[in-house]
């Protein structure tokens, strides 16, 4: 009787192994580019390191043509969860056909806009199958940086890119935000309406004549911190020494300065997101609690942390295959049994 049941329970328990199936995710990006390719294979590797299955869906620029991948995705082959942004005002809609399917969601690096978010309500709400967000904590990273810079100088003057966009309307807020619990007097927000070098080189130069005793730049991208030094080397003054200027974004030419000392600090990094949301997937599925809403934690890079930058942040370094030798099993609650999510940039590009 007593091996009857063990054969029994054993063949269950076969059965169960043979008939589970990974966590199936569809990644929707909209272009090929630096940025959306580091994102789509760091999250390839954390999902395979996850057990779970992944498809990636290249958009080619065609917001259309994405809703209708998608359609047909829902009509044919249903994943478990679609993960998308909000790239041409497409996360509303996408968010909508899942639900409607009862395939989960999930958003990533591009907020709804006002409209949407009004109808759509927050994940979990109204639509049940939306079941979280994680966006660039580019607010926070940005006061972090603007206390670095006030911390210097007391005087400043802002370059800000093209007038309207997000990224600059969220930049300037977080400077403004660190303002209001500073002694720091902003002089003047300039805008370039570019993101280029040039134009902020020139503005630079033109705007030491109006504020001959400023101390300190902020800027809102890396290469209006390049043009900033410029146009502070143009006038014989030595930025990083007479004039602090600080950017956004770690592409190699700001890593640079950073580390011959005449850029303060920057701010990036968020193409680690998708992995990120591969891991709360994951931990959702698997009935661990998951926030509803969550920042990217972005890299602050300074002088003391720049040469890691310098060396894991290339096309030589950071590949596919390198992607492969990452633990993202560390960083799930699942495995290592902590309450909170510890998503440290440093330490994934220290496994590189």
């Amino acid at each position: 009787m007593k091996r009857a049941f063990l054969i029994i329970s054993l063949s269950i328990f076969c059965f169960k192994t043979i008939e589970a199936k990974p966590i199936s995710v569809a990644l929707f990006y909209p272009r090929s580019e630096v940025f959306w390719d580091r994102l789509v294979f760091l999250a390839e590797a954390a999902a395979t390191d996850l057990d779970m299955k992944i498809k990636t869906i290249n958009g080619k620029d065609n917001h259309i043509s994405m809703l209708n991948l998608l359609s047909n995705m829902l009509k044919n082959d249903k994943p478990d969860v679609v993960v998308f942004n909000n790239f041409k005002h497409i996360a509303a809609k996408f968010i909508e056909l899942t639900n409607q399917a009862k395939v989960y969601s999930f958003l990533i690096n591009s907020d709804l806009y006002p409209k949407d978010k009004e109808r759509i309500g927050a994940p979990r709400d109204l639509y049940p199958f939306w079941i979280g967000q994680m966006l660039p904590g580019e607010e926070t990273a940005g006061i972090e940086i603007a206390n670095m810079l006030f911390k210097k100088v007391k005087n400043i003057v802002a370059i800000n890119g093209v007038r309207g966009t997000g990224a600059a309307i969220m930049r300037e807020s977080a400077l403004k935000k660190a303002l209001t619990n500073s002694d720091v007097n902003l002089k003047q927000v300039f805008y370039t309406n570019q993101w280029s070098r040039e134009p902020s080189a020139i503005l630079t130069e033109r705007m030491f004549r109006r504020y001959p005793n400023v101390q300190g730049i902020w800027t809102a991208n890396f290469s209006l911190a390049l043009g900033a030094m410029d146009g502070v080397e143009k006038l014989g003054r030595n930025p990083g020494k007479d004039i602090y200027v600080t950017g956004y974004d770690i592409p190699k030419q700001i890593l640079e300065n950073i580390k011959n000392k005449k850029i303060l600090a920057t701010t990036g990094g968020h193409f680690i997101e998708g992995a990120w949301a591969m891991v709360i997937i994951h931990d959702y599925f698997n009935q661990l609690k998951t926030p509803l809403k969550m920042k990217t934690p972005m890299a602050i890079v300074t002088k003391d942390n720049v040469e890691l930058y310098l060396k894991k942040v290339t096309n030589e370094k950071l590949t596919r295959e390198n992607a492969k030798k990452i633990n993202f099993k560390q960083y799930s609650k699942k495995y290592n049994k902590k309450k909170s999510y510890n998503f440290d940039l440093d330490s994934i590009l220290e496994q590189l």
